[in-house]
């Protein structure tokens, strides 16, 4: 091959390589042409701090690490301002953590910040909604809470973390919880938690221990056979669902291979398929082309939903994601829109009559 020739090939890769980080990026679809512009979106994972639960964390010393030494600056009205900003109708707010550092006080925490949220929610009707938080840590008090807090304060669903105190979901701990879950048909948003040990890289949590505990916590709710035995509950696995849309064959068909776990049923590859595909997944910085197409061939587009992790993911990554997910070719206009609206007006239509 000539220098000519060798010059040439090495170009090209250039240009692709070039092309696939402004992909990543947010700068570049892989699509041509315009695409049509998206609804207004309905945002299922976005988070608050309220009151009850910022005084808490100051008390426990841990707060810093979430306004990044800034300060507290979140508010209700900042951030229905961002959300008018990036066209976002409705979000849906949750904790970014357990709140077991409360210890025998998180019971009252809980209650706390769920009567705050459902005041935020009659204050802008339709703008937000809210899953309820509970002291995962205490069953007791778990489920006198999610009762309170869906019964009486008619809060839009549950939320929990991918382990409580290194404890999974899935975890036979937790069936009295998810048997009435199941009974009451409701929607369990789970978010993923820093794992109780992992190596220390020197890069924040966030970044890669948090996508694999989500996989711990969704491989081990299908492993478990807990999605087998509460089929009714509606599971939103967070940011895509990190690796596992990828990684779903090789849990299919190693499951087989190893099995899944001591004192657990054998599942088929089928039937661990199957698990996988009963989730919804959001699409927190989950929109690049290769992440789309991995999740559509797991699940169908009705099974896709819309978030950006407000406030914690920064807000310059929203338009570019929404770029990437608006000019991606492997969804219609229709679906894309489905995706934006229906898909969570199907979950939460109690939220989306209150815009009507």
């Amino acid at each position: 091959m000539s220098r000519r020739t060798l010059l040439a090939v090495g170009g090209t890769g250039l240009v692709a390589s070039t092309a696939s980080a402004k992909v990543l990026a947010g700068q570049g679809s892989g699509a041509t042409g315009a695409a049509e512009p998206l609804p207004r979106i309905f945002d299922v994972h976005a988070h608050s701090q309220p009151k009850a639960w910022v005084d808490a964390m100051v008390s426990a010393g841990l707060l810093e690490g979430y306004t990044s030494g800034k300060g507290v600056r979140w508010s209700a009205e900042k951030m229905l301002a961002d959300l008018d900003e990036h066209e976002i109708e409705t979000a849906i707010i949750s904790l970014p953590t357990p709140i077991g550092f409360a210890g025998a006080k998180a019971p009252a925490l809980a209650r706390a910040i769920n009567e705050e949220h459902a005041a935020m929610k009659a204050r802008y009707p339709g703008r937000f909604g809210a899953y309820a938080v509970v002291p995962a840590s205490d069953m007791d008090a778990t489920m006198a809470e999610m009762a309170y807090a869906l019964d009486v304060l008619k809060l839009d669903g549950v939320c929990t973390s991918s382990n409580i105190d290194g404890v999974y979901m899935g975890d036979p701990r937790f069936d009295e919880w998810f048997a009435e879950m199941n009974r009451r048909r409701t929607v369990l948003f789970i978010h993923p938690n820093s794992p109780k040990a992992y190596p220390d890289l020197g890069v924040h949590v966030s970044i890669i221990e948090f996508m694999a505990d989500a996989c711990r916590a969704i491989m081990n709710l299908v492993y478990s056979g807990n999605r087998k035995r509460f089929p009714d509950i509606s599971i939103i696995a967070t940011h895509g669902g990190a690796a596992i849309p990828y990684l779903a064959q090789r849990l299919a068909w190693l499951e087989t291979q190893y099995g899944p776990g001591p004192g657990r049923e054998k599942l088929s590859a089928e039937e661990v398929t199957q698990g996988l595909a009963s989730f919804y997944y959001d699409l927190t910085a989950a929109t690049s082309p290769a992440q789309l197409d991995a999740l559509l061939h797991l699940v169908p587009h009705t099974r896709l939903l819309m978030g950006f992790d407000m406030p914690y993911m920064s807000q310059e990554f929203i338009e570019p994601a929404k770029r990437q997910f608006q000019a991606y070719p492997g969804l219609t206009a229709e679906q894309k829109a489905d995706i934006c609206r229906a898909n969570p007006a199907r979950l939460f239509p109690a939220l989306l009559g209150a815009l009507a």
